[in-house]
């Protein structure tokens, strides 16, 4: 499980970790991700710690092979609100996918 954090590493690396993941999962086992993405800039106060933001789509492609199934999919844009940030948008897309093969 990774839950909003692989936009802050390059794109590269995260890509290099989901293929290293997939391959040691066992068959039945689940990814569930979610990464921010390109459709919206990344808000003021994490952009100058993102350095990889996924394209739409780019993280559901790794996972549309023989050897897995993908159990849900979902892109979607929403509202944030921390203490002492005002108030923003995130782009963020969510998978979780079985291994099969």
């Amino acid at each position: 499980m990774s839950h909003g954090v692989l936009h802050f590493v390059d794109k590269e690396k995260w890509k290099e970790f989901i293929s290293k993941a997939k391959y040691g999962t066992n068959i039945g086992g689940l990814h569930i991700i979610q990464i921010f993405t390109n459709k919206v800039p990344a808000s003021y106060d994490i952009a100058p710690y993102v350095k990889g933001l996924a394209a739409e789509g780019e993280l559901e492609s790794m996972y549309q092979d023989k050897n897995w199934e993908i159990i849900q999919s979902k892109a979607y844009i929403f509202n944030d609100e921390h203490p002492g940030v005002e108030k923003h948008v995130h782009a963020s897309y969510r998978i979780v996918a079985r291994k099969m093969k």
